[in-house]
């Protein structure tokens, strides 16, 4: 894949093989001196570091496809944040390609999630979120699927899903081949959620329509196990989290701003429960917390394994 914030020459790999070196940098905090320069809506940015240039085609604000959904864009750079619960930035990395689908999750079971870039049917799967390359790569399903990762089984492990249809494929392993099982859920087209909505250690679905979430709790018939009402439009830049560390997958909300002039930024507003009507502990019921910019992708994941979701962007953000 490619390189991380460290030093050292940023290189594109598959698997093992170097393909050709792309830039190089002193130090990591150099990729970081680009934020403000990418924080723009629907253009290609072109940025120096030292004798080398990033190309990056920038795009507008993205939907967010939840936790366990496609990380939409099509940079190379990735940003882990320490925030909403510390300030500052965890960690920085380019990886994959400008056409690679970004997914997040735990791919190996040990409590922190990474990247994944899929290529075709093929998914390459990050070790360590300041990884330059990847750890293995499995093929799943068809280079047309609609993919989306949980942990459909309670194992601690990340794996694919796909849609075809109104019909989901899991499987609970990164071995390729078929899949374990297939279950029908909501309608083609509808707006798919993952997340573990009681706190029982496995992920489901949850579909959005006409203002009202419909969730399951078994994936084996796929019923729906309780319908919550949004007092917010179903094209709301919505994310899935665990922020409080408590089990329980709840939403985030997005707010992009982008002025004609000037920069761009985003406010978030996170609750502790899938309503938007409570407000997470010690918080107030609305507040809100600048991060990021008010274009490109947004996502959520536990990068130090501490059992709370962060955020996270891909440039430009």
């Amino acid at each position: 894949m490619l390189a991380s914030s460290r030093s050292g020459s940023f290189t594109e790999r598959v698997g093992a093989e170097v393909l050709r070196p792309l830039v190089s940098s002193n130090q990591g905090e150099q990729v970081m001196t680009m934020r403000s320069a990418l924080r723009s809506a629907a253009i290609t940015v072109v940025a120096t570091v030292g004798a080398a240039t990033f190309v990056v085609v920038g795009v507008g604000v993205d939907a967010a496809q939840a936790k366990g959904g496609v990380v939409h864009g099509s940079a190379t750079i990735f940003e882990f944040s320490n925030p909403p619960f510390e300030e500052g930035l965890f960690a920085s990395v380019v990886y994959g390609r400008t056409s690679d689908r970004a997914y997040v999750g735990d791919w190996d079971g040990n409590g922190s999630d990474t990247l994944a870039a899929r290529r075709g049917n093929t998914y390459f799967l990050q070790g360590d979120v300041e990884s330059p390359t990847s750890d293995r790569a499995v093929s799943f399903g068809r280079a047309a699927d609609e993919t989306y990762v949980g942990d459909w089984d309670g194992d601690g492990t990340t794996t694919p899903a796909v849609r075809r249809g109104n019909v989901f494929h899991f499987t609970d392993r990164w071995e390729g081949g078929a899949a374990d099982r297939a279950t029908a859920f909501g309608k083609p087209g509808d707006r798919i959620f993952v997340g573990d909505w009681d706190g029982d250690g496995t992920d489901t679905l949850a579909i959005v329509r006409n203002g009202h979430l419909h969730l399951t709790d078994d994936l084996s018939t796929g019923r729906t196990s309780e319908i919550i009402r949004w007092w917010f439009p179903d094209d709301t830049l919505v994310h899935i989290g665990d922020w409080d560390g408590d089990g329980r997958d709840t939403i985030g909300l997005r707010y992009p701003y982008q002025p004609p002039r000037g920069y761009s930024w985003s406010d978030w507003a996170l609750y502790d429960d899938l309503a938007g009507t409570t407000p997470l502990p010690g918080r107030q019921l609305g507040e809100t917390f600048r991060y990021g910019g008010g274009s490109g992708a947004a996502f959520a994941g536990d990068w130090d394994g501490d059992g709370r979701d962060e955020l996270g962007g891909r440039f430009p953000f």
